[in-house]
């Protein structure tokens, strides 16, 4: 299925929804917490979204040269 035809199905879901001929969907995550975690784990998750935050700012001053 293409981007587009799930797009349009998941539009046409919600029509129906609207309309009453459709039951909304249910769907149940369960996340476990995790028990510990120290600064280091947390440096690990943080490094990515920083390196991506500076890379975008550095192509938006590229770009309006």
């Amino acid at each position: 299925m293409s981007t587009y035809e799930s797009i349009m199905e998941g539009l046409n879901e919600a029509v129906r929804y609207q309309q009453g001929k459709l039951a909304a969907r249910k769907v149940k995550l369960t996340i476990k917490p995790v028990d510990t975690f120290n600064t280091e784990d947390i440096g690990l998750v943080q490094e990515p979204a920083w390196f991506f935050a500076k890379l975008r700012l550095a192509y938006k001053s590229f770009k309006k040269r």
